[in-house]
């Protein structure tokens, strides 16, 4: 049959051929010696095993694991020492301190009660431990050595650490210095032996000289066998003792500062895009802004050309009119020529009717009917100015009723509504001059909280805005940025858990904060040109010297100072501290009690007590009044408080205009009233010149004497009639011929006037440039033809169609103002984004439409050049490095995961030489982790390094995925040590197989359920195949070189103890075929087993609290104990060494 493990035939050179061929190769342990360490007191002891198997015995609590201690504190270092593990110490119950004293008991402490450590010796001693190998192979002798000492008032005890390839002794090299280690280490260096001071050094030293490697995993795998029963978990086991930690760190700073330079690219690309982002609106609200001032500015223009417009459209009119009336006025004076030969005609006719009357008496007729004309014209006066009397009356809400006592009555109630009007306008007048003196008051408090406002809004200073005008004047002249002469309001806020008190503490410091910090060496011209200028405005500012600057004080909590926080990054931090500290040192009181018993102290309500004596409350303005606020180094708050104010102001305002529109206009009617009631009291007519009825009597009674008159004869009645008939032709006539005149003097004036017109309007056209109309004309038809009359214009409308032209390019002009003002607000508070978002870019831009191009050229930089430049640099750093560094840490982790295989592979083959069991053979089975977490880095580490060769990559989410890992990677180091270590990609178990075919008999992940000798078979494979490893057993060279140096010593206390003889045996052996020198520490119970692996046995045993050791070759135990029962020879083996002792 066919072997389905073809590795076991290269058994042969993996394995030590010969265990006296690995012995030779390998240092073994020749002698260990202690001196007052423990019970092993006063003398010095050894055991020498002399290379060979040995067999450490004695009873419970003799020194046994005390020597084992001693010879772990050589090799093993301090942090990783458990002294007596094996029997389940405690990690405090013993230590260095408790083997230097050589505590062996514990007493009640009677001072304070608690137990305490009782040792065999006092400070004012020395110990010292000996550890000598030798390799018979490359015949080389190494010394291990460790001296311990106390100095004199310290607790902790120092170590001096030697290392030599020569073979010391305690007795030789380490007495006859006294209590002096300096005179040891001068002893010691004159005989060429190396000392150390730190076990780093020293532990570097002594495993290049013994072959236990740099990496620290042998000896840890020594210090583990000490105390192994049995393997808890296969894969920890394999994990640890087996496989090597990938050293992975340079490659993991390599992708860190990959990544740092990637992100600071990334994070230009990404300030480029925010900074194209917060300025494309700014470019976008400003263009609108421009463009909407250029129309409104098109359209101002086009206002101006409005009436050379119409007067363009109105010549043609004119021209036509002027025709028509021309051709009217022909036509009039044809008819004017006739009606006057009519008239001629008429006034011939009524000479000769007058002649004829005369000569019938008609002169009397001709009298009454002139009286009667007379009377008609009084009466119509007298009415006129009874009418005009009735309206003031009227007016007046007085009695028009035509009476001469009413009358009377009348002129006297209007000199008293005189008097009451009078009063009545004085009061409207104070008034009147109130509110407007509020208006005004209110309208100067807008402009201030406008000025101040648009202050607040270019920075973000909570200072006024007068103050803030003197520093920019300041700094202009000294060409200086403003941030050099900070405000301390600037450099001070109440802290946000204290802002209760945030009223009382902006009434305290509100001087102090509108100081102004002048560094030293801007204090001369700070100072001159403060001299020279007039402010205009009061101004306090502090020379800041450099000796001045102190540590930071720190105020008690409840002092003014504890309130307030310092702005963190300002170079005035120390001075402030300490002036708060010096000058405003109040203690804020909750309540009265706390403030009186205060030397210096503030309340809530912000009343201040500077002294003993002094108290102060200023309430001449409101405490809480924010908009008076001055610390902090962000003003959002304030602006939306001014802002607010501003609007309740502007409401305010309204309401008052209105109130003072109704007080004018009642002023207005009561000047109209007083102005009837005076001319009522004055009124310059006497009763008799209004009284018209007596006239209209009058004209009744001429009227009826004239009839009477006429009725008396027939010929004067026809004459009569006659000359009525032809009276009224002539009316007619003369009607005719005056209307005639009238129309032909209207027609003349209304061609004068057109005239006139005519020529204005071409003088109007006459005096534009010739450039205008193309220019602005186009777009007033375009509006004429939309609102105004378009085709239908007509010289009536002209001047309604150029108010109507006007109005709506007022309106458009308006709406474009609109537009142009939104639009800049728009803008301007994108650039108060962009400043907030990026301060540093606008240091000395400010926020207006004249910073605009430099916004605009900013915006282009960044698209034509910045942004291009960072993202094609950012690509490149992508592809060429972070993702390459990403594929070879890839790499290397697979190459780690290969040498996993690899080792196990190896492994494996030394293991297939053994048998576990009759026929059997086991072997170490790895299969991939199931580790959600670690299949999801793997994951993600491959989508990091794919598609990595495409020229073409860009990828914002290629970008993610690689912070991702990399910020994980640096947040959670438990996760990276998890995912990262490639030992944790796998499990591992131990697999059982049949020699014959090489299937599986048992599968093992730990020995849970086994039995005891069973665990302790299945811990000795296991850990056989790792001192393989560790101790360099197997490999390129399968441990066959004898020059090369190897470790072979392996310590098992508490050895074989709840096993079986079969797995003693199998443990022994095992380590036997391994070449391995095995030190072991057990009772006696398996001697009969032990005995054949061992050539030397240590007993140990102890006397008046004092350990001791007896040694002897296996052969002369075998020979003392033939010679005795094995109780009585014990006794009398332990004799020898007691008698020295006593």
């Amino acid at each position: 049959m066919n072997n389905p493990f073809p590795q076991a035939a290269n058994i042969a050179t993996t394995f030590p051929p010969t265990a006296e061929h690995t012995a030779l190769a390998g240092f073994r342990l020749q002698r260990l010696e202690v001196l007052n360490w423990g019970t092993f007191d006063q003398q010095i002891w050894q055991i020498s095993p002399g290379g060979d198997n040995c067999l450490l015995t004695g009873n419970i609590g003799s020194g046994k694991s005390t020597l084992i201690d001693g010879l772990t504190t050589l090799l093993v270092p301090t942090r990783k020492l458990a002294f007596n593990k094996a029997a389940g110490a405690e990690d405090k119950e013993r230590s260095l301190e408790s083997y230097f004293h050589g505590f062996y008991t514990s007493q009640q402490d009677e001072t304070s009660g608690r137990a305490r450590s009782v040792g065999l010796r006092k400070d004012q001693h020395y110990s010292v431990l000996l550890g000598v190998f030798y390799a018979k192979g490359i015949q080389q002798w190494v010394s291990l050595a460790q001296v311990l000492w106390l100095k004199p008032g310290e607790r902790k005890v120092r170590r001096l650490f030697i290392v030599t390839e020569r073979a010391l002794t305690i007795s030789g090299d380490f007495s006859g210095f006294g209590s002096k280690v300096a005179d040891l280490r001068k002893s010691l260096k004159k005989k060429a032996v190396e000392t150390f001071e730190g076990f780093g050094a020293y532990q570097q030293a002594f495993s290049k000289l013994l072959g236990l490697g740099s990496d620290g995993r042998a000896l840890e795998l020594f210090n583990q066998t000490i105390s192994m029963k049995s393997v808890g978990s296969v894969t920890d086991f394999v994990r640890q003792n087996m496989l090597e930690t990938p050293d992975l760190e340079s490659h993991i700073v390599e992708l860190e500062r990959n990544y740092d330079d990637l992100k600071r690219l990334h994070d230009a690309v990404v300030d480029a895009r925010k900074k194209v982002d917060l300025l494309t609106p700014i470019d976008k609200f400003g263009e609108e802004a421009l463009q909407a001032a250029r129309e409104k500015q098109h359209f101002n223009d086009c206002r101006e050309l409005a009436e050379p417009y119409i007067a363009s459209l109105a010549v043609p009119l004119y021209q036509t009119r002027l025709a028509q009336r021309q051709q009217d006025a022909v036509k009039l004076a044809q008819e004017l020529e006739k009606l006057s030969s009519l008239q001629q005609q008429q006034d011939s006719k009524a000479g000769e009717l007058q002649q004829a009357l005369q000569q019938q008496g008609g002169g009397r007729l001709q009298q009454l009917q002139q009286d009667i004309d007379r009377a008609g014209k009084e009466r119509d006066l007298k009415q006129t100015q009874y009418q005009r009397y009735q309206q003031l009356a009227q007016a007046l809400g007085l009695a028009d009723t035509l009476s001469a006592t009413i009358f009377s009555q009348n002129i006297a109630a209007a000199k008293l509504q005189v008097d009451n009007f009078s009063a009545g306008l004085t009061a409207l007048e104070t008034q009147t001059d109130e509110l407007k003196q509020q208006l005004r008051t209110q309208q100067l408090e807008q402009q201030q909280l406008a000025t101040e406002l648009s202050a607040l809004n270019k920075r973000q200073s909570n200072i006024p805005s007068r103050q803030l005008q003197i520093r920019e004047q300041l700094c202009q002249a000294l060409d200086i940025a403003e941030s050099t002469l900070p405000f301390v309001g600037e450099l001070l806020q109440v802290k946000p858990n204290e802002v209760r008190w945030q009223g009382a503490v902006e009434r305290v410091l509100h001087n102090f904060a509108l100081s102004l910090l002048v560094p030293d060496e801007l204090y001369s011209k700070v100072s001159e040109f403060i001299e020279q200028t007039h402010l205009g405005a009061r101004l306090v500012y502090y020379r800041i010297r450099p000796q001045k600057l102190a540590l930071p004080a720190q105020a008690a909590a409840g002092l003014l100072p504890a309130k307030l926080e310092i702005k963190a990054d300002s170079h005035f931090y120390p001075w402030l501290s300490q002036e708060l500290t010096q000058r405003f040192l109040y203690q804020c009181c909750d309540d009265l009690a706390s403030f009186r018993r205060a030397d210096k102290a503030i309340t809530l309500a912000g009343q201040l007590k500077s002294g003993p004596e002094r108290h102060e409350k200023d309430d001449r303005h409101q405490l809480q009044d924010k908009s008076r606020y001055v610390l902090g180094w962000s003003n959002k708050e304030k602006i939306q408080l001014l802002a607010s104010q501003y609007s309740h102001n502007q409401q305010q305002a309204s309401r008052w205009q209105q109130a003072l529109d109704k007080l004018t206009a009642k002023k207005q009617q009561q000047e109209q009233l007083r102005y009837q009631a005076l001319t009522l009291s004055n009124f310059e007519l006497s009763f008799e010149q209004i009284n018209y009825p007596a006239q209209i009597q009058r004209i009744a009674e001429l009227q009826q004497e004239k009839q009477q008159f006429a009725e008396s004869s027939t010929q004067l009645t026809l004459l009569q009639s006659a000359i009525t008939e032809l009276a009224a032709q002539q009316r007619d006539t003369r009607v005719q011929r005056d209307d005639t005149m009238l129309a032909t003097g209207k027609l003349q004036e209304e061609i004068s006037t057109v005239q006139s017109l005519l020529v204005a309007q071409q003088q109007l056209l006459g005096d534009i440039s010739a450039a205008a109309p193309q220019l602005y004309f186009p777009t007033l038809a375009e509006m004429f033809q939309q609102y105004g009359a378009a085709d239908k214009l007509q010289i009536t409308m002209l001047a309604n169609q150029l108010s109507l032209l006007r109005t709506k390019l007022n309106e458009k002009i308006q709406h474009l103002e609109e537009k142009r003002n939104k639009k800049q607000q728009q803008m301007i508070r994108a650039m108060a984004e962009f400043g907030h978002q990026f301060p540093n870019d606008v240091t000395e831009l400010d926020q207006s439409i004249q910073a605009l191009p430099e916004y605009q050229a900013m915006l282009h930089s960044l698209r034509q050049e910045d942004l291009p430049r960072h993202e094609a640099r950012f690509k490149e750093m992508l592809n060429r490095d972070t993702i390459q560094a990403m594929a070879l840490f890839r790499s290397k982790l697979d190459t780690a995961e290969e040498e996993i295989n690899a080792r196990i592979r190896l492994i494996n083959q030394s293991l297939h030489g053994l048998d576990y069991q009759p026929g059997t053979f086991i072997e170490v089975d790895n299969v991939p982790s199931t580790d959600v977490e670690i299949r999801e880095f793997k994951l993600r580490l491959k989508q990091c390094v794919e598609n990595s060769t495409d020229d073409s990559l860009y990828s914002e989410q290629k970008f993610e995925q690689v912070k991702s890992l990399i910020e994980q990677m640096r947040q959670e180091p438990k996760w990276t040590q998890k995912v990262m270590d490639v030992r944790f990609w796998h499990l591992f178990n131990v697999n059982e197989r049949y020699r014959e075919d090489g299937s599986v008999k048992e599968c093992y992940s730990d020995s849970g359920g086994k039995s005891g000798g069973q665990k302790e078979k299945l811990a000795y494979s296991i850990l056989a195949a790792a001192i393989l490893l560790q101790y360099r057993l197997v490999g390129d060279d399968g441990g066959q070189h004898p020059q090369q140096r190897r470790f072979n010593l392996v310590v098992i206390d508490e050895a074989f103890a709840r096993g079986s003889k079969d797995s003693t045996r199998f443990g022994l052996e095992l380590f036997k075929k391994l070449g391995l020198q095995l030190l072991l520490v057990t009772p006696l119970q398996k001697l009969d087993v032990i005995e054949h692996y061992v050539q030397h046995v240590h007993f140990v045993d102890q006397k008046n609290n004092r350990s001791m050791v007896l040694n002897m070759t296996i052969d002369e135990y075998r020979s003392q104990l033939a010679a005795q029962q094995q109780r009585q020879s014990y006794a009398a083996m332990l004799k020898p060494v007691a008698e020295p002792m006593q």
